[in-house]
């Protein structure tokens, strides 16, 4: 799955439960967020658009422990991930 992901240098945000509204996959289990973070790739986990969207990063991280097994250790990770990307160039 990495291999076919876009933009495999820069991060990849991953707004699961917008994704889910959007029908772009079938459910919460079925999102990518954590085969990517698996294969290697540099992922963040974001509200997307927090002012319209019914989520918090909070919810999007409590559906990750529940439906991909997520722990503190892959949530710090996207969280460093998204501020290298928000902080500083990539490279």
């Amino acid at each position: 799955m990495a291999a076919n992901a876009p933009h495999r240098g820069g991060p990849q945000p991953q707004p699961r439960l917008m994704t889910r509204g959007a029908r772009a996959v079938p459910g919460l289990a079925a999102h990518p967020a954590a085969r990517l973070l698996a294969g290697g790739l540099t992922i963040t986990i974001s509200t997307d658009t927090r002012t319209t969207s019914a989520t918090t990063l909070t919810r999007e991280f409590a559906e990750l422990r529940a439906s991909a097994g997520w722990t503190t250790v892959q949530e710090e990770l996207v969280q460093a991930h998204a501020a290298g990307a928000a902080f500083a160039p990539w490279r």
